[in-house]
């Protein structure tokens, strides 16, 4: 009888304890200028982070690395190379690669420290979950927030295949751009780069042989872009009366061009309007699930 009880019990515990869930982080996110920041700690100090993917590292403004950094076991090298964002270019004054810990999460790539440069930009395909072996993203911009799991959320929706570039370490989604407008039609097909950097729906590269042939186009008509203090030319834009990308069609969104980013080989960014509510990403799995 006593065996009978205690293997009962036994019976009841594997029913009563719970399985325990994989950990989750959420953050809010703040529109700033039509760029979206996070509150956290990067090795338990307190900042506010831009939320970044289109970009090849962790930035990070030398006073901070000073403060904050310069004690830490990673191993940052010199450097003298410079790295364009758009019009600003930065000098990279160390670089190093390893984790380095971003509230209860583990930023684990390059890390670019800068002169000149303010806060601090954080490209999410980098982040990690401390104990997951799996690690899914989450944002929505219309509740604004960002939650990061290492359990599948349950979503159905359209599924995208992506893969990060092995070169740049940007995440890439192959798709055709379909651009009609009252003068006529174009379409593209390429690689595009997801970037929460971009706040237009997409910002092309002229150098890009499939750009330079619409920008030659007399059916579309593109207007120039000037810099406010210097006058020169920064980009061309263009809003035709429908964009459709990835198989979503959007209306009355503009379309930029630029020449200032030489070194970047894909066919442009694709900015945050694409995203109209939430995204999943599993970078590891190569996959993007918008609802």
């Amino acid at each position: 009888m006593r065996h009978i009880f205690l293997l009962t019990t036994c019976m009841l515990m594997l029913v009563v304890v719970p399985k325990s869930l994989p950990a989750q982080e959420k953050f809010d996110l703040q529109n700033t200028n039509n760029h979206f920041y996070f509150s956290t700690t990067v090795e338990g100090a307190p900042t506010d982070i831009m939320l970044e993917s289109g970009i090849p590292a962790m930035l990070v403004a030398r006073s901070f690395y000073e403060e904050n950094l310069k004690g830490t076991d990673l191993d940052f090298k010199p450097s003298v190379q410079p790295i364009r964002l758009f019009k600003n270019v930065y000098k990279i004054a160390y670089r190093a690669e390893g984790k380095i810990r971003v509230g209860n999460l583990i930023f684990d790539g390059p890390i670019y420290i800068l002169d000149d440069f303010s806060g601090i930009s954080l490209p999410i395909q980098y982040l990690k979950m401390k104990d997951s072996l799996k690690t899914y993203i989450t944002l929505d911009f219309q509740e604004k927030t960002m939650m990061v799991s290492g359990q599948k959320p349950n979503t159905s929706g359209e599924r995208f295949k992506l893969h990060i570039d092995k070169k740049s370490g940007f995440p890439i989604v192959h798709s055709v751009l379909d651009i009609n407008s009252e003068e006529g039609n174009r379409k593209m097909k390429g690689d595009f780069i997801v970037d929460f950097g971009n706040p237009e729906l997409l910002f092309l590269m002229q150098q890009h042989k499939e750009v330079a042939k619409a920008l030659q186009d007399q059916h579309l008509q593109f207007i120039e872009v000037l810099d406010k203090e210097t006058s020169e030319r920064v980009a061309y834009v263009m809003m035709p009366e429908s964009t459709t990308i990835c198989g979503r069609k959007f209306e009355g969104k503009y379309i930029a061009v630029t020449e200032l980013m030489p070194a970047i080989e894909q066919l442009g960014f694709l900015g945050v309007p694409f995203f109209t509510g939430s995204v999943t990403f599993d970078f590891a799995g190569g996959m993007m699930m918008v609802p």
